[in-house]
């Protein structure tokens, strides 16, 4: 079941200057990482709100273009709430994959392209 939202994800051509952005507005880093040689990443929290930074090197390609769009949701079950989505006409675009600051994660899509991630904490 979902639980909360987890975080918003916002996309931007520059990291540390966003980063020095949200420390000044009380988020913190939780982790910064590189998604292979596709992307540059911080996760930034403020209390139970997170934020995801995204630096892309080249936004137009397809892995780019799918998380490009989304929110993502804590779940306590993973596997439970892809089938829902699944059930109701989504589309499963990234499988159920081990995560960088999560445990596991997936992505949903609806038929309009928004993208839904869904995480299962390191711990809850």
């Amino acid at each position: 079941m979902i639980v909360r939202l987890n975080h918003l994800w916002f996309r931007l051509d520059d990291l540390d200057k966003a980063i020095d952005i949200y420390e000044k507005l009380g988020f913190s880093v939780q982790t910064r990482f590189g998604k292979g040689d596709w992307a540059l990443a911080a996760m930034m929290r403020k209390g139970d709100d997170g934020i995801e930074l995204f630096q892309f090197k080249n936004p137009d390609d397809e892995l780019s273009q799918k998380i490009s769009n989304h929110t993502a949701f804590t779940t306590d079950d993973i596997e439970a709430d892809v089938q829902l989505f699944l059930d109701h006409g989504y589309t499963l675009s990234i499988t159920i994959s081990d995560g960088t600051v999560v445990k596991r994660y997936a992505y949903v899509a609806d038929q309009y392209g928004v993208q839904i991630e869904l995480c299962e904490p390191l711990e809850l």
